[in-house]
């Protein structure tokens, strides 16, 4: 009776220090995966590593971290933007983070000025520790594009201006996120 109690004390024991560890696994998987919120946000640190390189069309305005896609200005939607073909606009969080998920908006407001609709070509970039990982690879990228990639650890996203636009050679980004997703 008594190893019976004491199997069954053990057995409890056993059982409440494995919820306990499962806890902390989840704790540090949902810190490693940003509670699934975006990552590309400059209040939570996120950096475009070359900006000085870019235009940001309005200032901080143009920036493709800040919050709202669609802020409008006296004269248009501010965007982030290069110019001349095979470079690139990459972006990085403020640390290591577990995504599965990236969305960019391009300039799509041509219809503003009477032009069709632009079609970028771009390639995209998962980037860990140097080593790229193509995750996008299209020449008819329009306004809202989301990349569903397989779950991996990214420091840095690169968007490579392959041949411009159907307007003009230049890539204009307004926003950018990253997140990991539910499957």
């Amino acid at each position: 009776m008594k190893s019976e109690f004491l199997f069954i004390i053990y057995f409890f024991l056993i059982q409440v220090s494995n919820q306990e560890c499962v806890r902390q696994i989840k704790a540090s998987q949902s810190i490693l995966n940003k509670n699934h919120k975006n990552v590309l946000q400059q209040y939570f640190g996120a950096l475009i590593p070359h900006a000085r390189y870019h235009r940001f069309l309005d200032g901080n305005y143009g920036s493709f971290l800040k919050d709202d896609a669609y802020t409008i200005m006296t004269n248009g939607v501010p965007y982030t933007e290069i110019f001349f073909y095979n470079e690139k606009i990459s972006v990085s969080p403020m640390q290591k983070y577990l995504l599965n998920t990236f969305k960019i908006w391009l300039w799509d407001f041509g219809y503003l000025t009477n032009e069709p609709i632009r079609f970028y070509t771009i390639i995209i970039y998962a980037v860990l520790n140097g080593v790229q990982t193509k995750i996008y690879d299209s020449n008819l990228a329009t306004s809202i594009v989301t990349i569903a990639f397989p779950d991996q650890f990214v420091e840095r996203f690169d968007v490579f201006n392959i041949k411009g636009n159907t307007f003009n050679t230049g890539l204009h980004i307004m926003k950018a996120e990253a997140y990991y997703k539910f499957s």
